[in-house]
């Protein structure tokens, strides 16, 4: 094959929340490496069978519901994406399709609590189901308890970007604490840099700037066409605060800009 790691290998677009939306370009080597990563991380291998239930054009469903089963060896069931209708029937693609791996956001288990009556789901989960992930937003500690009361399994939230790709997780083989975002992952440097705006900076803590060998190649200039090299090396300024505490644990506690989620 002609393929080399660094070539580019796709084009994310940010949701444009403060501005106009941004292309990301990822290299081959990113995206595969970055999966591998996380698999070993969280133990998945050719026996996890993952329910695929993003849009394809996001991130999480391209590296970590379409990629990273692929890595392991594993296996993906594709799925309608999440909505309210899904919702209502949810565990009938799983039961039918012996499912026992779950990537969802903190939306779709606020959704599931609210709506799903379906009294197999319980029991399935208990029975079946290996790992629940959940990220790309903040998981209200409420949630994630109430989740876990109710389906009997517990909930492993990650940390990642769409420029800089999965950065930290909470996984089987570390201790977990409430509230964090997990250990940072292999290879991968995070500072804590300080804001001026912060009064309490023992609480909140700083900007959080990461560095990882799965940082974006750059931006696409709408313009030109061109992208925009990250320089080697870089820390990236993620716009998120946060701290780390004695023990590698991440704890994202804000945003140094408001920031609309929308969808």
């Amino acid at each position: 094959s002609d393929c080399r790691p660094e070539d580019p290998f796709l084009i994310l677009f940010t949701s444009g929340t403060t501005a106009l939306p941004k292309g990301v370009v990822h290299s081959i080597g990113n995206e595969l490496g970055n999966a591998v990563m996380f698999n070993t991380a969280m133990g998945f291998d050719k026996e996890s069978r993952f329910l695929h239930v993003w849009p394809m054009a996001y991130s999480s469903g391209i590296l970590n519901t379409l990629l990273s089963p692929i890595m392991a060896e594993g296996s993906v069931v594709l799925a309608s994406p999440f909505d309210a209708r899904s919702a209502l029937g949810f565990w009938n693609t799983l039961i039918d399709n012996k499912v026992n791996t779950l990537w969802l956001s903190p939306t779709m288990l606020a959704a599931l609590l609210m709506v799903d009556r379906d009294a197999r789901g319980p029991s399935y989960c208990k029975e079946y189901v290996r790992t629940v992930c959940c990220g790309m937003a903040a998981l209200p500690l409420s949630v994630k308890h109430r989740f876990e009361q109710k389906y009997g399994i517990e909930v492993l939230e990650s940390y990642g970007l769409t420029e800089l790709l999965i950065v930290s997780a909470n996984t089987p083989r570390y201790s977990r604490k409430d509230n964090s975002v997990g250990i940072v992952l292999p290879g991968i440097d995070i500072r804590i840099g300080r804001h001026e705006s912060i009064d309490d900076q023992d609480d909140i803590g700083g900007e959080v700037l990461v560095r990882t060998p799965f940082a974006m190649l750059g931006y696409v200039d709408p313009d030109t066409g061109q992208v925009s090299k990250l320089p080697d090396g870089t820390f990236f300024p993620t716009g998120d605060l946060g701290r780390l505490d004695a023990d590698g644990n991440l704890f994202i506690t804000g945003r140094k800009k408001d920031m609309i989620v929308r969808g």
